[in-house]
């Protein structure tokens, strides 16, 4: 029987197992990592939220559909020992954004940017959600904010290029392409 702190160092170990797996692109095996961090330690949110993502990775490359759902149980489990756990505020958002709750999904996100303003995978997420929801001008904000603080990010330059040209800028269109083809391969 392991005592509070021992449990903790022991779960801490899954954990970083579970990110050395995460690292390799080992998701399932990660997923179980952290599950098993979880198990042995369940006062802390963040292995939840680092099983989801083990998850969400899963979804992406895997043949089951079964896995956002799976994630989204955790980052909900999550956020109910810690309401205010960003991390799971943002998966779960992009997660209900897959499920086409992108409203939702981008106030999440809207209100995660003014507390992290210079993070441009969040920038990015919002960037898009706007865009999916035909918030053009706030589109391009989140993107040029994504260009600067990544002055090389594929994707920023590819949503600007198309941003601009149908403001009719054509000129800063062509810009954005010319570094999207710069910077792509």
């Amino acid at each position: 029987e392991l005592n509070k702190d021992q449990a903790k160092i022991l779960a801490l170990r899954w954990n970083d197992y579970g990110i050395a797996l995460l690292g390799q692109s080992l998701y399932g095996q990660a997923s179980e990592a952290f599950r098993k961090a979880s198990e042995i330690f369940p006062e802390e949110e963040n292995f939840l939220v680092n099983t989801a993502i083990a998850e969400i990775k899963t979804e992406r490359f895997g043949p089951e559909l079964s896995q956002l759902k799976k994630a989204k149980i955790l980052l909900e489990k999550a956020l109910f020992i810690n309401s205010e756990n960003k991390r799971a505020k943002f998966h779960l958002a992009l997660i209900n954004r897959s499920q086409g709750k992108t409203q939702e999904a981008t106030e999440v996100l809207l209100q995660l940017a003014k507390d992290f303003p210079n993070d441009r995978e969040l920038q990015r997420e919002l960037g898009q959600s706007f865009y999916r929801i035909g918030k053009f001008d706030e589109a391009k904000r989140a993107f040029l904010e994504v260009n600067r603080v990544d002055p090389t990010n594929i994707v920023a330059f590819q949503f600007l290029t198309s941003l601009f040209a149908r403001e009719g800028l054509l000129k800063e269109s062509e810009i954005f392409q010319q570094k999207y083809l710069l910077w792509r391969d």
